[in-house]
């Protein structure tokens, strides 16, 4: 991944472009199936990742 790759999402964020609430968002990072991270205690998702969850079929 490039740095230019590197746009990060809130839960907030993520949710409203996966069509999902931001619960849902967070069971899916529970899961394991999307990739969360915590940035200085705030939890970020990278924009494609996002998208690449987006693409599969679920």
């Amino acid at each position: 991944m490039e740095a230019s790759d590197y746009r990060w999402l809130s839960p907030g964020q993520a949710a409203d472009r996966l069509g999902l609430s931001v619960r849902d968002v967070y069971r899916l990072i529970d899961k394991g199936e999307l990739p969360g991270y915590r940035i200085a205690g705030t939890l970020r998702l990278l924009a494609p990742e996002v998208e690449e969850y987006l693409g599969r079929d679920r």
